[in-house]
């Protein structure tokens, strides 16, 4: 919804764009107003001119509505993601996809100090999990592993699209020595 949102936007842009620069020109003498009575005239002595008026101008105030009624605003989408249901609009913050992703992380017990960070898209989410490793840990295997966790349990649990899931295992883990 939101690209079509997006793109009608678009179009009306421009519209809007084209007609204010015509009638800045018109005003000001650049181009003349004869241009714009023959273009209407013409139109007008078309067989099918009402149909032709009736269609541009309905596609225009459809796309006016859709302007108007936006369901997501741009302050919603740099704080989170919105999703509407029945009952209603929810927002799952960004926080919300970071602690989830970091619940996975820490039923990794070979994985510690981890920290996390997801960007929004449109095309899904991107969660980074910054992370060290105890020793003799298979990384390879290990974040296969994570990796296809944080997605499986971000999908079931927002239905949202992982986009990817990166990992960079930032060092080992050496546990604290304890003073005697």
């Amino acid at each position: 919804m939101k690209l079509v949102n997006d793109f009608s936007l678009i179009i009306y842009s421009f519209f809007e764009l084209s007609i204010s620069i015509i009638l800045i020109m018109m005003i000001n003498g650049v181009v003349s107003t004869d241009i714009a009575r023959e273009l209407i005239n013409s139109i007008n002595s078309l067989e099918n001119g009402s149909i032709i008026y009736t269609v541009v101008f309905t596609l225009i105030a459809l796309l006016s509505i859709v302007s108007i009624f936006s369901t997501e605003s741009e302050e919603d989408s740099k704080r989170g993601m919105a999703m509407e249901y029945e009952a209603g609009k929810v927002l799952l913050t960004k926080e919300t996809f970071e602690n989830i992703a970091l619940s996975v992380v820490k039923k990794y017990g070979a994985l510690k100090a981890s920290k996390t960070s997801v960007k929004i898209t449109q095309e899904g989410l991107i969660v980074n999990i910054y992370t060290l490793v105890i020793p003799d840990t298979v990384v390879s295997d290990l974040t296969i592993k994570v990796q296809k966790d944080i997605k499986e349990t971000i999908a079931k649990l927002t239905t949202v699209k992982v986009q990817s899931v990166n990992i960079k295992v930032k060092g080992v883990y050496n546990e604290p020595v304890k003073a005697e």
